[in-house]
């Protein structure tokens, strides 16, 4: 499908390689890949189903599938790059003393709710904290739930309308790249979400 057809949570999953198609309203994603047959003058082109495009959880893979730690996998990256890039500093500042671990905790709390590491395999989070490290003493949860709160009001302040906040978050969390990115890809954010943050004069390039 081209990519003006897809809806939004569809788009980032169609970049080169890749093809998706709709079927029994649901969107699936495919490898394509060419090779030469004998007796033909032109390449044949064949189609590896990957999965099915959910608007909340991303990619599921097909069944029996071991996409994990592969090329093929997509998880979380438009919330909490942008949630890096505009906010990471004033966070880590209001939790003065605290390793860059507990921001990336908090941010984790604030995303999904949870601190655990099956919540940290679906975002990229996961390239700059490959582990979680273990909460001790009194005061570390605290300092996580303050990390994650401070996230929170940096939203609301920024975006003070509530529908264009919880629009600006969904349509984050819908932008992914693979897993097996090695460096922070560029986003290329869609038309309707740079118009909100034009809105508020927010500086995304």
């Amino acid at each position: 499908m081209k990519l003006a057809d897809l809806p939004e949570f569809a788009r980032p999953f169609k970049k080169k390689g890749f093809d998706i198609s709709l079927c029994k309203n649901r969107y699936q994603l495919f490898k394509i890949s060419s090779r030469r047959v004998e007796g033909k003058s032109y390449p044949v082109t064949t189609r590896t189903y990957i999965g099915t495009i959910d608007p909340v959880k991303g990619l599921i893979p097909k069944r029996g599938s071991s996409v994990s730690q592969s090329q093929d996998e997509f998880v979380e990256y438009g919330l909490s790059a942008f949630i890096c890039s505009q906010f990471k500093r004033k966070v880590m500042r209001s939790i003065y003393g605290s390793y860059t671990s507990v921001f990336y905790m908090g941010l984790l709390l604030f995303m999904y709710g949870h601190v655990e590491e099956r919540f940290l395999k679906l975002t990229y989070i996961r390239n700059y904290l490959p582990q979680l490290p273990e909460l001790s003493g009194p005061n570390a949860l605290s300092r996580v739930k303050k990390a994650s709160d401070k996230i929170r009001a940096c939203l609301e302040t920024m975006f003070f309308e509530q529908s264009d906040l919880d629009y600006v978050c969904a349509s984050l969390r819908t932008i992914t790249v693979s897993a097996a990115a090695s460096s922070a890809p560029h986003i290329d954010y869609p038309s309707e979400l740079k118009a909100v943050f034009d809105k508020y004069g927010v500086k995304y390039e």
